[in-house]
């Protein structure tokens, strides 16, 4: 198995940042990483999640899904940079992307085929830090290897934010990665 590198991939401008999901998730990603890369996986290392600006309602919880079967390329909205407005996508050796990923970060994906189990990664049950839009009011990041989280070709890691609907809460997204061949 030869490792391309890993990567770090996060919304980058508080205009483009995403209104929690107020009802448990079925077929609409907030977030998507898209692997396109014939023989390539890309393994799921990390899951950040931020309140970028409003107040969130008390508590939120990061959910996480594979999707079930493969889906169609996704056209992109903006560059090369993840496929999402103000999206940075870069190797953690430094420099820009690269490329040796073709991962790409994207948003308001709704999935074709079966409806993917998903995951409560973590959260904030509490709400402790959300009266503050001042970020980092609240900050979730989570190790996830325990969750085994592989994005084959074709195929979505979704990402959302669970959570009532607060006054605006706007949050941005983190998602660390290790691009494989799939051999």
């Amino acid at each position: 198995m030869v490792k391309h590198g890993s990567f770090y991939v996060v919304m980058g401008n508080g205009s483009t940042f995403l209104a929690p999901v107020t009802a448990y998730p079925t077929t609409t990603l907030t977030m998507a990483l898209y692997n396109p890369e014939k023989g390539h996986k890309l393994v799921v290392k990390g899951l950040d999640y931020f309140l970028a600006s409003g107040t969130a309602a008390a508590g939120s919880g990061l959910v996480a899904c594979i999707t079930a079967v493969a889906q169609a390329r996704p056209t992109l909205s903006t560059g090369d940079n993840g496929g999402y407005a103000n999206t940075v996508m870069s190797e953690l050796a430094g420099g820009g992307k690269p490329g040796s990923t073709k991962g790409l970060f994207i948003n308001a994906i709704t999935l074709t085929g079966p409806q993917p189990a998903w995951a409560v990664v973590g959260g904030n049950p509490s709400g402790v830090g959300l009266a503050s839009a001042v970020f980092p009011g609240h900050v979730g990041s989570f190790d996830v290897i325990r969750y085994g989280f592989e994005v084959k070709e074709g195929h979505m890691l979704g990402v959302s934010v669970l959570s009532g609907a607060g006054t605006s809460p706007l949050f941005g997204f983190g998602v660390l990665f290790d691009d494989l061949d799939d051999a």
